[in-house]
């Protein structure tokens, strides 16, 4: 049926953005041949376990902030309305793209303490790590 064919290619779109993403990680690889660009791959190989600690930190407050935005603003607020919307709004905010005027109108005194912990925490100390 129809619904198959969707679903089937679906995956296959799904599997060739892979493709790219191997041909990337060969690319890293082919680096170490060259001095210049090992540094790239020496410089992730040393930074691995302090890349992978930040990120937790990084998405453990991010995916906290971006729960209480929907608990916020969810009800009044389209691009806040589902966990979805949320993390891309909120992704969005930390580098510069948000609508002041519509959290102002839904709740200001909220939407100024949870604005000011998202630009404190995701931008000034996460982002500039």
């Amino acid at each position: 049926s129809l619904e198959e064919v969707l679903v089937i290619e679906k995956y296959f779109r799904t599997t060739l953005c892979m493709y790219p993403m191997m041909v990337m990680m060969r690319l890293f690889k082919s680096f170490a041949a060259q001095a210049r660009l090992a540094v790239v791959t020496d410089t992730m190989v040393f930074a691995y376990q302090d890349l992978i600690h930040f990120f937790i930190v990084f998405f453990g407050v991010f995916f906290c902030l971006t729960l209480s935005s929907v608990l916020f603003f969810g009800q009044d607020l389209e691009e806040f309305g589902t966990i979805f919307r949320a993390t891309n709004t909120c992704f969005r905010m930390m580098f510069g793209d948000w609508d002041w005027d519509s959290l102002d109108k839904v709740r200001r005194t909220v939407a100024m303490v949870w604005f000011s912990a998202v630009m404190l925490l995701m931008v000034l100390i996460l982002l500039n790590m």
